[in-house]
């Protein structure tokens, strides 16, 4: 994913605002969708000021420069990018187009990129806005997880400040940190946070797809709100059959299909297939499914080939697992052999040991009726003492030396218990080791199962792909000889093009001879229709004079007070209004109120000039305002002190003023420039001016008088 920033330069709704371009595949190729990220300074359909917009636009028309950079036109309903890279993507040329705006040229700088070349995380992007302390009021703000959710997975937000610290109007902050995940994923969705100067913690809601973003500060904390989630990109899984590395994304299309020819080199497919109608795009096409075919053969045996060595990694651990589980079989045997000496040996030391205590016991026993019975003798002889004493004194002895084998034994004994402990845990840990690598041994013996019947399948599939790849090539050199023959005649049609372009060639010369002509024509044309306007406008100036002379102190004179009734009113009525009673831009519009035909701004005067019966003035009942024309295409004009002489406020009837009645069709010439009065667009909204344009019959141009009678002014 390459994520780009640049300034939103659109005369008159977008003013040097922070703009967003993320091309999620990274360089593009046909049919990849590209997202434009903005805020509008004004909106230009609502009018609602810092609007966000986001685009999806189709990428279409992928090509090489000469500096072999690429060149594309991202496409969406309304607005397109002609778009070229430059420096391997680090940098883009953007020029924005509309049907109604002209073109707008910016740059643009690659800001990130992604480091996988394949995540299988879905990118999620949300937007919208960011208000934050003195800084950001109602601003634009994006925040993406291009690999999904998880620890330690990147995590970018972007927004416009309105002034950042140092003061800098609309200024752009960008971050790129990493998530630290608080809890989930889950049912609920998932929470997360980062830290890149401002603390910010994110919730994601699984099921509206909103993210809750919270930011803390030096200003304090706030809530930003919820953000909307504009787009969703699943990543790819791993797969035999998909994603295929470089492989463009399917694209619905309708095409039209024929079936193929009979004769066959392979099984055939007898299915409509959408052939091209030429022989070279038949060719192209061909080539470009045979090389598909090719690569896809490659990508196979490439695979096998990795996954027969890693089969092979993995049956060299197993015999070493192995080995290494016999020989702790054997120092197992070894230590539970050596357990059974020393629990014999102990055995032997408790009854030994038992046999000393017995003879201590009787010894005590012995001393002990000897002392009685010297008590009882005690008046015996002094010689009977003595040798009692010697008794006494070797039975003391004897005593003694028991009573220090006893201690003897009882520390051997103590060892050899504290001996047994150590060997019964050292038995114990073993034990648990061997149970460990058995189980170890179970699970890859049951890998090797699975891995040596996935060599063996694709051991078949790549015989399969080998038998096919002689096949394809050749039917590839069919197809580059067929293709050797179509370049001959591409190259035979081109010396054609070449004889006609240089046909063509004397046809353009003759052409821009032609062109120069008609310039000098047109040249003496202005000039002759510059000659004419002056003599018109002269003639006007006489013809003024002369009316003046010859009517004297003759009036218009009234003829009837009417509302004037556009025919495209149908069952509403639309009637002439003079805007705010005069002095308004535009002087009359329509009014589609029939309840109003009593406001002196909708009640006009016709009056007829000397000596005619269908040349009228028209002057509206409240102020006297005269109506008149600017010319072809121009709102009518209603002014006060107009001439009533000038020939622009007098207007030819298509009747004569006697035969006019409530239902007689009316028309308005105007005897200057011959232009009708007209139903702007034939549009009956309040407010549609009405104008001056030249005669076509339309409805719009036609209108009934609504006569009112008794009324005076």
């Amino acid at each position: 994913m390459y994520i780009y920033e640049g300034r939103l330069d659109w005369k008159g709704y977008g003013d040097n605002e922070t703009f967003i371009i993320i091309l999620p595949s990274g360089p593009v190729r046909a049919g990849d969708t590209a997202y434009f990220f903005s805020q509008w300074t004004k909106g230009p359909n609502t009018g609602i000021k810092k609007e966000n917009w986001f685009k999806k636009a189709v990428v279409q028309k992928v090509s090489k420069t000469v500096d072999r950079d690429d060149t594309f036109v991202a496409e969406e309903a309304y607005y397109s990018w002609d778009i070229t890279t430059s420096e391997d993507y680090n940098k883009l040329n953007v020029t924005m187009l509309s049907p109604r705006h002209p073109k707008a040229y910016m740059n643009f700088k690659r800001i990130w990129q992604s480091q996988d070349e394949q995540c299988t995380g879905s990118t999620r992007i949300w937007s919208g806005k960011i208000n934050w302390a003195q800084y950001a009021s109602n601003e634009m703000a994006i925040f993406i997880v291009p690999e999904g959710f998880g620890q330690g997975k990147p995590v970018l937000s972007l927004w416009q400040w309105t002034h950042d610290d140092s003061g800098t109007p609309k200024a752009p902050s960008f971050r790129a940190e990493h998530q630290t995940i608080e809890s989930g994923p889950d049912k609920q969705g998932v929470k997360f946070s980062y830290t890149s100067y401002y603390n910010i913690t994110c919730v994601w809601d699984e099921k509206t797809e909103k993210l809750a973003v919270h930011m803390k500060g030096p200003e304090g904390g706030q809530d930003l709100g919820e953000f909307k989630l504009e787009v969703r990109i699943e990543g790819h899984s791993h797969d035999w059959d998909l994603p295929v590395p470089d492989s463009s994304p399917l694209q619905k299309a309708e095409l039209g299909v024929r079936l193929p020819q009979p004769q066959p080199s392979l099984p055939r497919i007898l299915m409509p297939l959408p052939f091209p109608n030429t022989l070279i795009e038949t060719l192209r096409y061909t080539i470009a499914f045979a090389d598909q075919a090719g690569y896809l053969a490659k990508y196979a045996q490439d695979r096998w080939t990795a996954l027969d060595a890693d089969l092979h990694t993995r049956c060299e651990q197993l015999n070493i697992t192995k080995n290494e589980n016999s020989e702790l079989k054997g120092e197992l045997k070894s230590l539970a052999d050596e357990i059974a000496v020393q629990k014999a040996t102990a055995e032997d030391l408790k009854n030994r040991l038992a046999e000393a205590q017995a003879q201590a016991a009787e010894a005590q026993a012995t001393i002990a009726a000897k002392e009685t019975e010297l008590k009882k003798n005690s008046n015996a002889s002094r010689e009977h003492d003595l040798t009692d004493h010697k008794t006494i004194d070797g039975l003391e002895a004897r005593i003694q030396y028991e009573q220090a084998s006893k201690a003897e034994l009882q520390k051997k004994f103590n060892e050899q218990s504290d001996r047994i402990v150590e060997v019964e845990a050292r038995q114990k840990l073993d034990a648990e080791k061997v149970i460990s690598l058995t189980t170890r041994l179970a699970v890859v013996e049951a890998r090797l199962e699975v891995e040596q019947k996935d060599g063996e399948r694709l051991r078949t599939e790549n015989k399969q792909m080998n038998e096919k790849i002689p096949e394809l090539e050749k039917e590839i050199k069919e197809l580059q000889r067929q293709l050797a023959q179509a370049l001959e005649d591409v190259q035979s049609q081109e010396e054609l093009v070449k004889l006609k372009s240089a046909t063509i060639q004397e046809q353009a010369d003759e052409i821009i001879q032609h062109e120069k002509k008609v310039r000098e024509k047109t040249i003496a044309l202005d000039k002759l229709q510059t000659a004419f306007s002056k003599e018109q406008q002269e003639l006007k100036k006489h013809l003024k004079e002369t009316n003046g002379c010859s009517n004297g102190s003759q009036e218009p004179k009234l003829r009837l007070w009417c509302n004037l009734r556009s025919e495209m009113s149908n069952h509403e009525n639309v009637f002439f209004d003079l805007n705010g009673a005069g002095g308004r831009s535009p002087a009359v519009h329509a009014i589609s109120d029939g309840s109003n035909k009593w406001n002196l701004n909708q009640i006009w005067g016709i009056y007829t000039v000397p000596n005619s019966n269908n040349r009228v003035i028209v002057k509206n009942s409240g102020n006297g305002y005269v109506l008149w024309s600017a010319g072809h295409g121009q709102n009518v004009r209603c002014d006060k002190d107009h001439s009533t002489s000038d020939l622009a406020a007098q207007w030819d009837l298509n009747t004569s003023i006697d035969s006019i009645n409530d239902n007689t069709q009316v028309r308005f010439c105007n005897a200057g420039d011959k232009t009708y009065l007209d139903l702007s667009g034939g549009n009956k909204a309040n407010g549609t001016p009405f104008l001056t344009y030249n005669g076509h019959g339309g409805p719009n141009q036609a209108f009934k008088l609504v006569k009112h009678q008794g009324l005076s002014f």
